[in-house]
């Protein structure tokens, strides 16, 4: 065999000889073949020419346009963490075929820009979906149930999965409370976030929804209070189990609450509920903060965590900061 020559023959044709850079080959495939297969320094030629196809769509080159359709894109990104992850995962179980589309999906959390999702700002999802996101995370803070069932259409039509994300609103909303009345609200809040849940077709719903938001009591959580906010959460499990939809409750550093503030204690706490179809969310953020070993807190209780959250210890891009 001669890679740099290849012979194409049609019916009823002569047989015709092509080489590497000859005169049959169009400018867009020129500068592939500068080098014959097989050498060494075709690695770092290959990467070269990303450098300079990338240098002349910044610039706006008249070959933009057919660049970007050749240049690796964050799509390719996406799809390479996902062959990687898969890989890993057949690795720990005795090379079981893992599918690469359903073992991580990646999403982006709403909360960057509302509270609240509006038709004002249904175009980020048609740009998140561009940027190569197979989801997004919904704010479940206020409206109807008829308002997120809206937003599962536009979902549909951007091709887009989503989750959905709550907190506890008041005291009056609070499920470790000792007051009756105060659960019974957390639970009836709880039961129609889920509602709100399965309108938008999301089999996850998370968040701290097991205290009110910077509320302290000067005192570590009592066995009371975990008790009382564990038969909340079993009723609003049991609710969600209805549906299909898994609850991932998620400890927040000590500056925010007080409840549940490690993997560890939240962990204890899922045992106490002892519901299947209720987890732990794992945060980067918060877990810098109130982890001494962020990344063993998350191997040795990955049988917990049923969803995560990835930011730097700034808030900003993953990757960016000291997050490990």
């Amino acid at each position: 065999e001669n890679p740099n020559y290849a012979k194409l023959s049609r019916h009823g044709d002569l047989d015709q000889i092509i080489t590497r850079g000859g005169p049959i080959h169009k400018d867009s495939s020129m500068a592939t073949v500068r080098i014959p297969p097989g050498h060494p320094e075709g690695y770092l030629e290959g990467f070269a020419q990303i450098y300079s196809d990338a240098a002349d769509v910044i610039t706006g080159s008249d070959k933009a346009p057919q660049l970007l359709e050749i240049l690796p894109n964050v799509h390719d990104g996406l799809h390479i963490m996902k062959f990687i992850n898969a890989a890993v995962e057949s690795s720990n179980n005795n090379s079981k075929w893992i599918n690469i589309n359903w073992l991580m999906k990646i999403g982006f959390n709403l909360l960057l820009w509302t509270t609240h999702l509006v038709e004002k700002d249904f175009y980020l999802l048609e740009k998140l979906k561009s940027a190569g996101y197979d989801g997004v995370e919904i704010p479940i803070f206020e409206g109807k149930v008829e308002h997120y069932n809206e937003i599962k259409n536009v979902l549909d039509v951007n091709g887009l999965e989503c989750t959905g994300l709550s907190v506890i609103p008041d005291e009056d909303h609070n499920p470790i409370s000792a007051n009756e009345n105060y659960r019974k609200n957390a639970e009836d809040f709880l039961k129609w976030s889920i509602d709100c849940c399965d309108a938008l077709n999301s089999s996850i719903l998370c968040g701290p929804f097991h205290q009110p938001l910077g509320q302290f009591s000067g005192n570590p959580p009592t066995q009371e209070e975990k008790e009382r906010g564990a038969i909340v959460h079993q009723n609003s499990s049991d609710y969600a189990k209805k549906f299909n939809i898994n609850l991932s409750i998620e400890p927040l550093n000590r500056f925010e609450c007080y409840f549940l503030n490690t993997i560890e204690d939240t962990c204890r706490y899922v045992d106490l509920v002892d519901r299947e179809n209720f987890g732990v969310l794992y945060d980067t953020f918060h877990s810098n903060i109130e982890e001494k070993d962020p990344v063993g807190s998350l191997i040795h209780n990955s049988k917990y965590i049923n969803h995560i959250h990835i930011s730097e210890n700034d808030r900003g891009t993953p990757g960016k900061g000291n997050i490990p």
